[in-house]
């Protein structure tokens, strides 16, 4: 067992949302503009076969997306700055096989939310519901020397930056899914 320190940037295209009113007059836009991942402590367990590894790990990771918003409709109050902020506890499940120092590993990753602000309170008509559990794909590629683990993993995100929205009870919400590549330390105290 031991500790993980993650250093993460994600992937994500450019997309933008627009929203009309009765008379198919755009009124708002909502660009996404970028997406910053704080580093991720983990505690992660590890056990080692022959020629084969299981890693399992739960950690702490704390999100910031960023939209611009446009106001057509109320030209006072034409453009923001949108930040959203999201905290997760994500639980990786990592297997695969090691040759002398090297390892290569696949598995899924469990993200819970446990907060989310709702930057969108200003736009009454504008929904955000959100989802609780963000499932992931991840593949890691680590070096082992002694009894530190130095690696890198990708990330693909099953669920969209803000995917949920919903206007005129139709969803608007942003379908790019976020791909995550990360640099990895990790200190495992051996048995």
């Amino acid at each position: 067992m031991g500790g993980k320190l993650a250093f993460t940037y994600s992937f994500v295209d450019h997309s933008e949302q627009l929203f009309d009113n009765d008379e198919n007059y755009v009124i708002y836009s909502l660009a996404f503009s970028r997406q910053l991942v704080m580093p991720t402590p983990s505690f992660a367990i590890r056990y080692d076969f022959k020629n084969a590894f299981i890693q399992a790990e739960a950690g702490a990771q704390f999100r910031r997306t960023q939209f611009d918003f446009i106001n057509y409709y109320l030209p006072e109050e034409d453009s923001r700055l949108v930040r959203k902020s999201a905290a997760f506890l994500r639980v990786p499940v990592l297997g695969g096989i090691q040759f002398g120092n090297f390892k290569l590993g696949v598995g899924p990753t469990f993200s819970f939310k446990v907060f989310e602000s709702e930057p969108l309170g200003f736009l009454p008509e504008v929904e955000e519901r959100f989802s609780s559990f963000e499932p992931t794909a991840t593949i890691l590629i680590g070096y082992n020397v002694e009894n530190v683990c130095l690696g890198f993993s990708y990330e693909y995100h099953f669920h969209g930056v803000n995917e949920l929205l919903f206007y005129k009870n139709l969803e608007k919400g942003f379908e790019q899914r976020p791909h995550f590549l990360s640099i990895n330390a990790a200190f495992f105290i051996r048995r």
